[in-house]
């Protein structure tokens, strides 16, 4: 489960919760002693996934307190950390927890930044991190800001056009274009296939680098 909720399929909270209740992952958190964790990096990677599972469903449920379980994904995700300490994705989840409960500050920061350090060429992790990042792009240092700039860039160059489009569309609309006037200097496909997508979002006012908004296709 915990893979298939990484490719972004979703789950009933109590079926997360089910399969961590059976025990099929080891669990002795449970116990209270995450130093005693001797099981496999994977099976605490696959832990700590199903735990910010259910913390995800929880900021967007108005009937769970994402508080009252924020405590839980951060405790399983350090101890997955003692495990797999070069982890870019498990540094990524635990900079979402800490700031979702105490803010982006400078504690929580480095958290991110490890994770740009360990995994920066990973695009099923940066379309992850590039939320998070672009949530809190206000709050980073300007050598961290320039970094998920130049991610997003990527993202386009690596042909995620229409991942990137739902992504502007969520994000505050004052940086949208200074996001898009990153991907000049791409190939002229990518910026193209960038233009016809946010057409298509309904962010008509957005000008890509080079492509008049004469040639898009009518149908996007």
């Amino acid at each position: 489960m915990a893979e298939q909720i990484l490719q972004g399929q979703t789950f009933r909270p109590d079926a997360i919760r089910g399969l961590l209740a059976e025990g099929r992952t080891p669990l002795l958190l449970r116990a209270g002693a995450p130093s005693r964790f001797t099981s496999r990096p994977d099976h605490l990677r696959n832990l700590a996934v199903l735990e910010m599972a259910l913390a995800e469903q929880a900021a967007q449920s108005s009937e769970v307190d994402l508080l009252a379980v924020l405590p839980r994904l951060q405790q399983v995700t350090l101890t997955a950390l003692q495990a797999s300490p070069g982890d870019p994705f498990l540094w990524l989840m635990l900079f979402w927890a800490k700031s979702a409960s105490a803010g982006v500050t400078s504690n929580t920061i480095p958290l991110l930044q490890r994770s740009y350090e360990l995994g920066a060429n990973e695009g099923w992790i940066a379309l992850k991190r590039i939320r998070l990042s672009l949530a809190s792009l206000q709050s980073l240092p300007p050598s961290l800001g320039q970094r998920v700039m130049a991610e997003f860039r990527a993202l386009v160059a690596s042909g995620f056009e229409l991942s990137v489009a739902e992504i502007l569309a969520g994000c505050e609309p004052a940086i949208r274009q200074r996001l898009v006037d990153t991907v000049v200097g791409l190939p002229e496909v990518n910026r193209r296939k960038l233009a016809e997508n946010l057409v298509a979002k309904g962010l008509h006012d957005l000008a890509v680098p080079g492509i008049e908004r004469t040639e898009l296709r009518p149908w996007m």
